[in-house]
């Protein structure tokens, strides 16, 4: 079949059934196919996405691995990097003011703020008395450096904002939200510099895909 035909079958039993209508490949060569809608793939994603039994696994390469190791175009590379990102903030925008009511539902909002992040990112979320949200503030990208991430920091943009409740959050980007020992040391001073404040620090929030764990 030719590969125009098997995209426009594919589009059109999508629209009639969902993911659930396409097998892993097909759903995988769909998704590339936005971004190459006239270079067949199909043979590239396969191998990436072991013939369709990790179907997601597009989402988790690099563009440079999608180019040189699996000899996508450019534009095909960075589609799925473009569609994470979007979906990501789709997802994770909330208006000021709205409520967070509890803990987890704040890590499954940050859960969806990581989404397609490769690389090591921190926020402090801010919360005021009722558990409105104040604001999410990117404090670094790159790593997560004790030398940029310190307490008093997180404290004066807590009160410069005049949060009731603040959260730090960082991602480990393809691991596992298993705190490290850095992670540890480093709540603890903030709990402790929290302390001295009327601010309540939540805790440290460490998100891995669709997991968290949180550090008190």
């Amino acid at each position: 079949m030719k590969y125009s035909d098997y995209i426009k079958e594919l589009k059109a039993r999508y629209a009639d059934g969902g993911r659930s209508a396409l097998t892993g490949s097909e759903y995988a060569d769909l998704i590339v196919s936005f971004g190459s809608p006239k270079k067949d793939l199909r043979e590239e994603v396969g191998r990436l996405t072991d013939n369709g039994k990790d179907p997601f696994a597009i989402f988790r390469a690099s563009r440079d691995m999608l180019i040189e190791d699996y000899g996508f175009s450019d534009s095909a590379a960075l589609f799925p990097r473009i569609l994470l990102a979007s979906v990501s903030r789709a997802l994770s925008e909330t208006d000021k003011k709205t409520v967070i009511p509890d803990d987890d539902s704040l890590g499954r909002l940050l859960v969806y703020k990581y989404l397609g992040r490769t690389v090591e990112t921190v926020y402090l979320t801010l919360l005021d008395r009722d558990r409105r949200l104040i604001d999410m503030i990117l404090i670094n990208e790159g790593s997560v450096s004790d030398a940029l991430i310190t307490p008093r920091k997180l404290v004066e943009l807590s009160i410069s904002k005049r949060a009731k409740y603040a959260a730090l959050s960082h991602n480990h980007p393809g691991g596992i939200p298993t705190p490290s020992e850095n992670d540890k040391f480093s709540t603890r001073l903030i709990l402790q510099t929290f302390s001295f404040t009327d601010a309540e620090f939540i805790g440290h929030y460490v998100v891995a895909g669709k997991e968290y764990s949180i550090i008190r």
